[in-house]
């Protein structure tokens, strides 16, 4: 695939396969998506592949396309399969398997069945933004933090947000004194500290894409008044653990004004 980034939309994806039997002029070739994969068919059967060859819209859906073929292809040649316009998974989970068919011109009768193969993600889709606000800016006092992330990616219900906290900020030791709140964007949390780690379990929410918002208490702000260094290791995982989003960039660090 051209770009194996989870979520990603209008993504190009390649078939390479080879058969036992001859493929003859304008007979046809099926390939079938997992349903973790799916395509844009109006897009999928204008580009790539399809504008070289031909592609009946009316059997395109989103886990379906049909090739017409147009020259005869010897048994054992490589056959590549351009796919436009196809829709990335939301995780690094392992696809469903892909599979794909050839036909007699007339549709009608399988010659060769198989690929039987899958693939998955490598890299994760960006979150627009994560961002800390501090409400108390005294040096080593506890405060109340406000977190805000933005994501064009889809949250579903039970994906959990992981990030550490710079070494100069101390969160509590014990989870219950985090006392969580929504603010925005969100109905229901669950939120767990783990050393530096704090995990975010997005519950309930209002929409699955836009601004998310929650407070946690009893953190204590760095000593001194030098900017601390950035949150990071920014990741959402579904409930199975496998990855789905991240936000790779520096945030700002946490700085106080007010000596005590």
């Amino acid at each position: 695939m051209s770009d194996p980034i989870t979520y990603y939309r209008d993504s190009v994806w390649s078939i390479r396969f080879s058969t036992e039997n001859p493929v003859t002029k304008n007979g046809r070739i099926r390939v079938q998506f997992p349903k973790d994969v799916t395509m844009n068919p109006n897009t999928s059967v204008s580009g790539g592949t399809c504008s070289e060859w031909s592609c009946p819209g009316k059997k395109a859906t989103k886990n379906e396309i049909w090739f017409v073929v147009p020259k005869d292809i010897p048994a054992g040649e490589e056959i590549k399969l351009d796919i436009v316009g196809v829709n990335n998974p939301g995780t690094t989970r392992p696809t469903g398997t892909f599979k794909v068919t050839t036909f007699t011109p007339d549709g009608k009768f399988k010659i060769d069945d198989g690929y039987d193969t899958n693939t998955q993600m490598s890299f994760l889709g960006e979150l627009v933004s994560f961002s800390s606000t501090q409400t108390n800016f005294v040096n080593g006092q506890k405060n109340k933090y406000i977190f805000s992330m933005e994501s064009n990616i889809p949250i579903k219900e039970g994906d959990k947000l992981s990030y550490q906290f710079p070494k100069e900020v101390v969160p509590p030791a014990n989870s219950a004194e985090l006392n969580c709140k929504t603010i925005f964007g969100i109905k229901e949390i669950e939120c767990t500290i783990s050393g530096y780690i704090m995990n975010v379990i997005f519950k309930k929410f209002s929409n699955p894409t836009g601004t998310f918002q929650w407070s946690a208490e009893n953190i204590r702000n760095p000593i001194s008044t030098k900017p601390s260094s950035s949150f990071s290791n920014i990741v959402i995982v579904d409930k199975d653990l496998y990855q789905a989003s991240a936000y790779s960039q520096d945030t700002p660090g946490i700085t106080n004004k007010f000596t005590a």
